[in-house]
């Protein structure tokens, strides 16, 4: 094209944003400055779990995913931090004793990991109420009625003193 009597280049593309293609595509001299297109979320090919959580890099002109974390040891919080394909495994940060809040047999727990959160879960359900000393019904209330009770029994006493209903004095029927 002539401009002035003087012919002038005019280019045959504008510049345009730079894309992840070994190219100057916003026509400054340089290729696949600032890496186009990287920095986002993608999954690493073969790796699991937080492993294959990596981002997006433009090399050579093009776009790559890695970065993904290490293996680490399981922890119950729903990923796989180990990164072998499982989630909480093993149950992580359970087996330790814990109060479960309940009353009697009840109380005692274990913690277990359980949908990504650790939990205590009793190791004891609800029974029918002995006469052992224990609360084995749960209800805050010990060897109330336990079973074998408030039948007839005779006593060691003569005559008509020897007759006597069947109950329960600290954990034992007496």
């Amino acid at each position: 094209r002539c401009q002035g009597g003087i012919f002038v280049c005019q280019p045959d593309r504008q510049p345009t944003p730079e894309a992840c293609d070994f190219a100057d595509n916003d026509c400054d001299g340089r290729t696949d400055e600032q890496n186009p297109g990287g920095g986002l979320a993608c999954q690493v090919e073969g790796a699991a779990g937080v492993c294959g959580v990596g981002r997006t890099a433009c090399v050579a002109g093009e776009l790559v995913c890695g970065g993904g974390a290490s293996p680490g040891g399981e922890d119950c919080n729903g990923i796989d931090d180990d990164c072998d394909g499982n989630i909480d495994e093993n149950d992580p940060e359970g087996g330790a004793p814990c109060d479960t809040g309940f009353f009697g047999a009840c109380a005692a727990g274990t913690l277990h990991c359980d949908g990504g959160g650790v939990f205590c879960h009793q190791d004891t359900e609800p029974s029918v109420e002995l006469c052992d000393g224990i609360d084995n019904d749960c209800d805050d209330a010990l060897d109330e009625d336990p079973e074998g009770t408030g039948g007839p029994c005779a006593t060691i006493q003569p005559g008509r003193c020897s007759a006597g209903t069947v109950s329960c004095l600290d954990g034992a029927l007496t």
